[in-house]
């Protein structure tokens, strides 16, 4: 909740497409942390499972990583038909 808050005050100050940008570096920060975090538990408590959700965090990554892309994508042309307007 606390996030779609700050998301919401950056959103007004900053603008949608900035704010999306600045929502996918934190996000991809949090990933690697996690990552870190969770290879440092596997090998202290030697339970592989820590493994197999990163994994899937990973892929969440990935497939948020693309729709940023192609948000991106959208955001550019659109504003290059505005400015064509």
């Amino acid at each position: 909740m606390g996030g779609r808050i700050l998301k919401n005050v950056l959103y007004i100050f900053c603008g949608k497409e900035k704010v999306i940008r600045i929502t996918n570096i934190v996000s991809n920060l949090n990933t690697i942390l996690l990552t870190m975090v969770v290879i440092y538990m596997s090998i202290i408590f030697k339970n592989p499972s820590y493994l197999f959700a990163l994994t899937y965090i990973w892929i969440i990554n990935i497939k948020e990583n693309k729709r940023y892309r192609i948000r991106k994508k959208f955001y550019k042309i659109l504003q290059n038909y505005i400015e064509i307007k």
